[in-house]
């Protein structure tokens, strides 16, 4: 998965995770370390922030407007994108100025990519 991470220079990490939470991948830019004196800065993103959009998900899902396929979420420098592909959550961080079509084109392709993954973990929530 570092190759396409690499095409994009404004994207910090890519986050694979389960949609309760249960970190599964992290590929990181070279360019934007996590792992500082104060700990991974992608730690609640890594951990915490799938689940709730998972429950957030559900919730906007009673709109009627159709199953929610990305929710986007802007802080003061980061911009993040979770991918719904349950029971996977794909999010990506990036710098607030990336371009987010290019991102989401990039999600297409990491859907695909992480197609074995998401049948391994959803034969592991069957059982």
């Amino acid at each position: 998965m570092h190759g396409p991470s690499l095409r994009y220079e404004d994207l910090a990490a890519i986050l694979v995770s389960t949609s309760e939470g249960v970190p599964l991948l992290k590929v990181e830019h070279e360019e934007h370390p996590s792992d500082k004196d104060d700990g991974s800065m992608f730690e609640y993103a890594e951990t915490v922030l799938p689940s709730v959009f998972a429950a957030a998900a559900e919730q906007a899902g009673k709109l009627k407007f159709g199953s929610v396929s990305a929710i986007t979420c802007f802080f003061d420098s980061t911009a993040l994108i979770h991918i719904n592909h349950l029971p996977l959550v794909i999010t990506l961080i990036a710098a607030q100025g990336a371009s987010l079509g290019a991102l989401f084109d990039l999600a297409d392709d990491l859907k695909a990519l992480l197609l074995p993954l998401k049948k391994v973990v959803e034969s592991t929530d069957a059982n």
